[in-house]
């Protein structure tokens, strides 16, 4: 049993060296995450956040954040977003990797950016009108410019939240036309008032 809980841990670290060095994107952690060298070391990989997400999303760091962030929570939009009225994630740490967050101060928090690859843009590639990223995105992060008389989206930075709900929903096949990627986590421009 030692041998092989010794395997197991020594192949794990094989691939989150190989894929560290293969220019994986780092992960996107919770919000309220630390700085990405303080958070490894402060993590304690005990699974509260990812048991307290009701929406899935947190998952175990297989190795894109290199072997200091091994099993250390990220997030995982293939089948949600990180919801802007939750943040039971950021109660829950007992060490302090995660900041505990105000559900406002969450909503107004950047966990990282989107970015629309044009090639795989229904719009921008194909010249039909999508902008389904527009209509799902809680924090009116997606513009559009017109192109050949087709709307195409564009991303506003200052506005975007990185909550992955354009990813989630973007038809775009095989691959998303629009992803979230990470960012050192900061403040975001608030929202207007209703």
């Amino acid at each position: 049993r030692r041998e092989f809980l010794g395997a197991a841990a020594g192949g794990a670290a094989a691939l989150a060296l190989r894929r560290t060095a293969a220019g994986e994107h780092p992960p996107i952690r919770p919000p309220g995450a630390r700085p990405e060298d303080q958070f490894a070391g402060l993590c304690a990989r005990c699974g509260a956040c990812l048991r307290a997400c009701s929406y899935g999303i947190l998952k175990p760091d297989l190795g894109a954040g290199g072997l200091a962030g091994l099993l250390a929570p990220k997030i995982d939009y293939s089948k949600a977003h990180c919801f802007e009225y939750c943040n039971e994630c950021t109660k829950v740490c007992p060490t302090g990797a995660i900041e505990r967050l105000a559900l406002e101060t969450k909503r107004n928090r950047a966990i990282g950016l989107a970015e629309i690859d044009r090639k795989k843009c229904i719009a921008w590639e194909y010249g039909q009108y999508c902008m389904v990223c527009h209509e799902y995105c809680p924090y009116l992060a997606i513009d559009s410019v017109e192109r050949n008389g087709v709307e195409c989206p564009t991303v506003k930075p200052e506005m975007c939240r990185g909550c992955g709900a354009c990813q989630v929903n973007c038809p775009a096949l095989p691959d998303k036309a629009i992803v979230v990627k990470s960012i050192p986590q900061r403040p975001a421009r608030p929202l207007p008032e209703a």
